[in-house]
């Protein structure tokens, strides 16, 4: 049980910093930081992912109550925002370094990747701070 604690610390500073940057780069269309940042956030992702899984597991184990459901909701809509990012920025970053890149549409499809993750992670957020009133 001692290792609940640091889980549940890593998976707030993780979720954090993926939600926070990806909501700051949807509103900036930066895409050069976005490049830059791409792995940290994919970083982020991943152990957000590990340790939230691992905290549903510990926590909520044979709980089928509707704040559970929420939970399992939220998990669902970061593991698809993680996929758009990956894929979306994933293919862009490797097109950005490639020769005759067009950088306008990158740089577009980029922030659409993050203004729909963004907006995945919002509701992700939004389902993990109300599942324990639910």
């Amino acid at each position: 049980m001692q290792i609940i604690l640091p889980a549940i610390c890593l998976h707030v500073l993780a979720g954090v910093f993926w939600a926070g940057s990806t909501f700051a780069l949807a509103r900036s269309g930066t895409s050069a930081l976005a490049i830059r940042l791409f792995k940290p956030q994919m970083g982020a992702a991943v152990m957000a992912t590990l340790t939230g899984a691992y905290l549903g597991h510990m926590l909520r184990a044979g709980s089928a109550g509707s704040g559970t459901v929420l939970i399992m909701g939220g998990a669902v809509s970061a593991l698809v925002a993680a996929g758009v990012q990956s894929v979306m920025i994933g293919r862009a970053q490797r097109k950005w370094h490639g020769n005759g890149a067009d950088l306008t549409q990158l740089g577009e499809r980029i922030t659409m990747a993050h203004q729909i993750a963004g907006a995945l992670l919002v509701l992700t957020v939004l389902t993990m701070a109300s599942a324990r009133f639910v």
